[in-house]
């Protein structure tokens, strides 16, 4: 997605060492002179007093079997928010968010970043991926050198990377490796391109609009005339999404239903099944008197192709797994026969409605979430 909202939170609580991780939280100088000695990554835990996302990091995340097996291969450092040391440190790296998880390469240059809490088993993943060269910065340096400049995969590199530059805080750096793609993907061929280039155009306008808070106030025609012009159509379906969201929020309605559109017209065949369905959930919650016939049509296309694309899926090919991994999949239909009647029960058309769910009841899930809709239906008769 082009626009994403990153929510942090800086709550947390007193932290004793993880059993069986050998942490550190003396000289932070003296670690980076062990780390390079012994050519050993370094993992740094920032964190401060009375913050439950850092007990929560601590107690459910550091504290894991698994996840301490595989930090035993770091050097582990303590850093608390509260010393003048830690708060040093942490002002030194430029982050904002507790709690946050920093890895540093033997020579100390920042690799990797992790902000706000993070479940044991995605940190397991991250630390397996970091240990493999994945999605670090110096993995990213490597591919890039091994990838063909210019290349949809060269483009892709750059663009990951950029993030990673954020969550490190080394904006600057970002931002130079974002303009060297709009230089060389100046008309968004690659989907990297045409993100780089809608990022940047954003940027201008939220700057130039006066932030977030005055959206209202947005002059949005450069981000049009851009989407229009980008070549590659993943990425001019983003951006057709994004305006739709924005236009949305600033109570256009007319011109919320007509990107929308315009966005589905663009959509990856991967993506089309679950946009399908939340954009026929979110078409529902356009204001009473903004709704006409065409959007509601519209709403009830799309959710009947929901159903008959989930039908289709085959559990245990790569297509089901790729949507749904080991999901079962009557739940899964029973779940879009329920959006689909949510639908019709919108367009007042309780018999059509009926009819779905009882689709819903001769698959016979225990679901939760479906055996409480088709309570709540029944009861609204």
């Amino acid at each position: 997605m082009l626009i994403s909202l990153m929510t942090t939170a800086c709550l947390l609580a007193p932290l004793s060492a993880p059993r069986d991780v050998q942490w550190q939280d003396g000289s932070f100088d003296r670690l980076m002179r062990q780390a390079q000695a012994e050519r050993l990554p370094t993992m740094v835990y920032f964190w401060r007093n009375g913050s439950e996302y850092c007990t929560q990091m601590y107690q459910e995340t550091l504290s894991n079997e698994q996840c301490q097996e595989s930090m035993q291969d770091f050097l582990c450092y303590s850093a608390n928010y509260d010393t003048p040391a830690g708060a040093a440190l942490f002002n030194d790296f430029k982050f904002q968010t507790l709690p946050m998880v920093l890895f540093l390469t033997p020579d100390g240059e920042a690799d990797y970043a992790v902000g706000g809490f993070m479940d044991a088993g995605s940190f397991h993943e991250t630390l397996a991926m970091i240990k493999r060269g994945e999605g670090t910065i110096t993995g990213f340096k490597r591919r890039m050198q091994e990838v063909e400049e210019y290349s949809d995969e060269d483009f892709e590199l750059r663009y990951k990377m950029a993030d990673m530059l954020k969550a490190l805080s080394s904006n600057t750096e970002a931002e130079k490796l974002l303009e060297s793609i709009r230089l060389d993907d100046s008309r968004g061929k690659s989907y990297y391109g045409g993100q780089a280039l809608m990022d940047q155009v954003v940027k201008e306008i939220e700057e130039d609009g006066g932030g977030w808070e005055h959206l209202s106030e947005w002059e949005l025609d450069p981000l049009y005339d851009l989407v229009k012009k980008i070549k590659n159509d993943a990425a001019r379906h983003d951006g057709y999404e994004s305006l739709a969201s924005f236009e949305f929020q600033r109570e256009d309605y007319t011109k919320a239903h007509k990107n929308i559109k315009s966005a589905w017209k663009y959509v990856p065949e991967d993506k089309q099944l679950k946009f399908a369905e939340g954009v026929a959930l979110w078409l529902m919650e356009f204001p009473d008197d903004s709704v006409n016939s065409k959007l509601r049509n519209f709403a009830l296309e799309l959710a009947t192709l929901a159903v008959s694309m989930t039908d289709a899926l085959e559990p245990g090919t790569d297509a089901y797994a790729e949507q749904y991994g080991e999901h079962d999949k009557k739940v899964l239909c029973a779940k879009r026969r329920m959006t689909l009647a949510k639908v019709f029960v919108w367009m007042d058309r309780r018999g059509d409605a009926e009819k779905v769910v009882l689709e819903c009841e001769e698959l016979g899930t225990e679901d939760e979430h479906v055996l409480a809709y088709i309570e709540e239906f029944r009861k609204s008769a």
